[in-house]
């Protein structure tokens, strides 16, 4: 997913750890999975990214109103 030229995806945490990229598909059954487990989105650890509300708020508000 693409803005402009630069992805809005996250790739690393804010200090440099890279994330899972099952995780953010709900789909990481590694035990002792060596990648961080945080949205690719928001970085929030709580949820993947195919839940993330930021970006599915994101994406709305950048569709056309429905009537």
């Amino acid at each position: 997913i693409r803005a402009g030229k630069r992805s809005i995806l996250k790739f690393k945490s804010d200090d440099g750890k890279p994330l899972c990229f099952n995780f953010n598909r709900n789909r990481c059954t590694r035990t002792g999975c060596s990648f961080l487990h945080a949205c690719l989105f928001c970085g929030a650890a709580d949820h993947a990214f195919e839940d993330c509300t930021a970006f599915k708020d994101l994406v709305a508000s950048r569709s056309p109103a429905r009537e």
